[in-house]
């Protein structure tokens, strides 16, 4: 059965989930810290390098293993925040294959990657909070023109970008940081 419904009564969704990506130091995570009630999972542990003036309302959980890092998604510490930052999406692939698979991969543990990325993802964006995941930026070389993609490693990153919102890139132009 379904239900049809006038879509001038639809309620307007005040969340999101979004991804901004970029080289070092091009202010993601800066920019991220600026958003409403924000706290951030460090688990590059980069969070220093976060503008000062950016710093002030952040808290930040910085977190060291994959098991913590399930945890504190499934967990009521997140309850208060407004936004959720998760830096960096290549930093939880990484923390995957180093803690489940000792850092040794073949292609049939590339599907248990995704599949945790994906139920991380899936655990935040059921908080009712906003979530930005932040990546470093990958080039690749396609004729003469260079393309700049999310670094993620493995197909998580396709999943994680069909449940968002919106895709970001920031640079820095001079003193200028540019989305």
């Amino acid at each position: 059965m379904f239900k049809i419904t006038n879509g001038g009564l639809l309620k307007r969704d005040t969340t999101w989930n979004g991804l901004i990506f970029g080289s070092p130091k091009s202010g993601k995570t800066s920019l991220a810290a600026s958003f409403s009630k924000p706290i951030l999972i460090d688990l590059d542990h980069g969070a220093h390098r976060v503008a000062s003036k950016n710093r002030a309302g952040l808290d930040v959980a910085a977190v060291e293993n994959w098991a913590d890092f399930e945890a504190l998604c499934a967990d009521d510490a997140l309850k208060d925040y407004k936004t959720i930052i998760v830096d960096t999406c290549g930093a939880a692939v990484d923390m995957i294959i180093r803690d489940k698979f000792g850092g040794i991969m073949t292609p049939a543990k590339w599907g248990t990657v995704k599949s945790d990325i994906m139920r991380v993802a899936s655990q935040l964006k059921m908080t009712g909070r906003s979530i930005l995941w932040l990546a470093h930026e990958s080039e690749a070389k396609s004729d003469d023109k260079i393309i700049k993609r999310p670094q993620c490693q493995g197909k998580a990153k396709d999943e994680l970008m069909k449940m968002l919102d919106f895709i970001g890139h920031t640079t820095k132009q001079g003193n200028d940081f540019v989305l």
